[in-house]
């Protein structure tokens, strides 16, 4: 049978990782500390040839509102997505949008070159780039 599981609701495999997924997210929210902050912004963390990247969906926040910070292998992206002004007198049907404070915190396993960490905003999206550093190993011979 494997890692997939059947019964009267057919293959219930995506259904599993869907709420696993759901339990891991919700526990993250708390390690996080998101009792502290008023939202968390969506974000994805890669690794390529040569950068660990974090992208991190922040609309509507102005580049001097971001704060980004490294320190014992951890990245701390922060800021304030300021809330848009409205005439006070308007009825609102609907809010979907987050606004106030956020703030991530994303261990990195690999090894940085923190004084090369680079950061761009663009169209929304903040893109964190964080340079790994080459294995240096020192090969030694065995002589006879």
């Amino acid at each position: 049978m494997g890692d997939r599981y059947h019964g009267h609701f057919g293959d219930t495999k995506i259904l599993k990782d869907e709420f696993s997924k759901l339990l891991d997210d919700f526990f993250d929210l708390k390690k996080e500390g998101l009792q502290e902050y008023d939202f968390l912004p969506a974000m994805d963390v890669y690794e390529a040839e040569s950068n660990v990247v974090i992208e991190i969906e922040l609309p509507g926040v102005k580049r001097e509102n971001i704060d980004i910070e490294f320190n014992n292998g951890i990245i701390t992206i922060s800021g304030i997505k300021e809330s848009k002004k409205v005439n006070e007198n308007a009825l609102f049907h609907r809010i979907e949008r987050n606004y106030g404070k956020f703030q991530r915190n994303i261990k990195v396993e690999s090894k940085i070159i923190e004084d090369k960490i680079d950061a761009k905003l663009e169209n929304g999206i903040l893109m964190v780039f964080l340079p790994k550093k080459e294995d240096n190993k020192i090969i030694i011979n065995l002589n006879d």
